[in-house]
């Protein structure tokens, strides 16, 4: 076995430092399809997933939450508090709220109202 010689001793050359790299700056992020978002809007907007894939993930949290907190809420009333008919009402309120938000929003990229993503970075057709 070799002997390994100690690394204190030798020099910093910065001739082959990298230099760092922000892999998460707005430039290096790829951009967003607006027709990937208006499908995302339609067919997922229950959850919200056309907000963070437009990266705005406040909205999209806001959206996940409108739609499960009723449903949660509705069980508890339906099958707790005795009260069916409100839990059955609330439970399909919020989903059909944050389903609409999602249309909503299809309806903006489709028309030209939202032309950029949470980034400031333009949207490619």
């Amino acid at each position: 076995m070799e002997k390994q010689e100690p690394l204190q001793n030798w020099e910093h050359n910065p001739e082959y430092q990298q230099s760092p790299v922000d892999h998460f700056a707005a430039d290096r992020l790829p951009q967003c399809s607006r027709k990937q978002a208006i499908l995302l809007g339609l067919f997922l907007g229950l959850w919200g997933v056309q907000f963070f894939y437009l990266r705005h993930p406040g909205w999209g949290w806001l959206a996940v939450v409108v739609c499960k907190v009723p449903i949660l809420l509705g069980f508890i009333l339906a099958f707790v508090a005795g009260q069916p008919q409100l839990g059955l009402a609330i439970g399909i309120g919020g989903p059909v709220v944050a389903e609409l938000s999602g249309i909503v929003t299809s309806i903006a990229l489709q028309t030209g109202q939202i032309n950029s993503d949470g980034k400031g970075n333009s949207l490619v057709a």
